[in-house]
């Protein structure tokens, strides 16, 4: 009897020992697949060259990486105070508000992950509405920082108990995270190399890189191409009147006139100094003179203000060329265009000329 029961417990614990072995083999290969995905995640996001990529790839592989969870990646709007649905997958079983602020989610506040085992026995967060007692659910909110900014959370939902592991969901964000900051801030850096600082207008690289591709467009389609050369009437005196920080304020004001006027298309951008330079494809001759005389009226009517006062109006002096007409590349034109921008000011100046026709 002995012998038996000895038999029994050994029995016991080899069955005991093989579960537990088979549990742990188990778990090895689901970490490995997971390892596995998380890294050719990692480097699709490495590859991506706008933030649709990255959604278009964080589809699939969050959905592989994490069954039966749904989920919902929120970026924070250009305002910072609100944050938008950029995707979603699956299912949610505890809804989520589509527009939340920050102050909804408590891993915004807290600056780390905001994980409840079951939502009906913790405090949740505002943007989540409560599902019915009986849908026993788990949630997680896991922030989106990198390089010491917020970018937004990512949220997800699950039957009580079946969220992936926290590693593997602070790891995946992380990526995550990386990526849209990564290319943040390569957008940030592109925008300083092609915008003058002060006017926020394209500079002079822009125009001379954009204007091959802007061409080829209008004769692919049979297009007109025109280009106007803007100069703001006795800018000298202006600044000696109002000294360069007033000088700047014009610019800067000036700048923002431009964009305003612009349509999708067109291309404003400060030449140098004064002098401006904008690039209007699909628009002829007609087109091109009746939008600088706008741009004569709303720069005569335009108010710049420096240091609580309103500083002296100012007027512009426009030459409008146009493609083929007045000639066949960048260069070509810009002279045409400033020969008729230097008579507009030997005429009076606050007025549009045309170039002459020498081809």
């Amino acid at each position: 009897r002995r012998e038996n029961a000895q038999r029994e417990r050994a029995e016991l614990l080899s069955n005991k020992s093989n579960l537990e072995l088979r549990d742990s083999v188990a778990q090895l290969e689901r970490l490995s697949k997971q390892m596995s995905l998380l890294t050719r995640y990692a480097g699709m996001l490495q590859s991506c060259n706008d933030t649709d990529e990255v959604l278009d790839i964080s589809r699939p592989a969050l959905m592989n990486m994490m069954p039966n969870t749904a989920g919902s990646i929120y970026l924070l709007r250009a305002s910072r105070d609100h944050a938008e649905i950029a995707l979603s997958w699956g299912q949610h079983r505890a809804s989520s508000n589509a527009l939340p602020s920050l102050d909804d989610c408590w891993s915004m506040r807290r600056h780390q992950p905001y994980i409840l085992q079951d939502i009906h026995d913790s405090v949740k967060c505002a943007h989540i509405e409560l599902p019915p007692p009986s849908q026993r659910t788990s949630t997680a909110c896991i922030p989106l920082s990198a390089h010491g900014e917020s970018l937004g959370w990512v949220y997800l939902s699950a039957e009580a108990g079946q969220l992936p592991d926290e590693s593997l969901l602070i790891t995946s964000t992380e990526q995550l995270s990386l990526a849209l900051a990564n290319l943040r801030l390569k957008e940030k850096l592109k925008q300083q190399s092609i915008r003058d600082p002060l006017t926020h207008l394209f500079n002079r690289r822009y125009l001379e890189e954009s204007f091959a591709r802007e061409l080829a467009r209008c004769k692919r389609r049979n297009l007109p191409l025109s280009l106007l050369m803007i100069d703001l009437d006795h800018f000298k005196k202006f600044n000696d009147t109002h000294g360069h920080p007033g000088g700047d304020a014009l610019l800067s004001n000036f700048g923002r006139l431009l964009i305003s006027l612009c349509r999708r298309e067109d291309i404003p951008c400060r030449y140098g100094g004064e002098e401006f330079v904008m690039l209007l494809p699909e628009c002829d001759i007609d087109c091109a003179k009746t939008r600088a005389n706008t741009i004569n009226q709303a720069t005569a009517e335009m108010q710049v203000k420096h240091q609580n006062l309103t500083l002296s109006p100012v007027t512009a002096s426009i030459g409008v060329a146009t493609f083929h007409e007045h000639g066949l590349d960048l260069s070509e034109l810009i002279k045409a265009a400033d020969a008729a921008l230097y008579r507009a000011k030997a005429l009076g100046r606050n007025r549009t000329e045309l170039a002459n026709s020498d081809i």
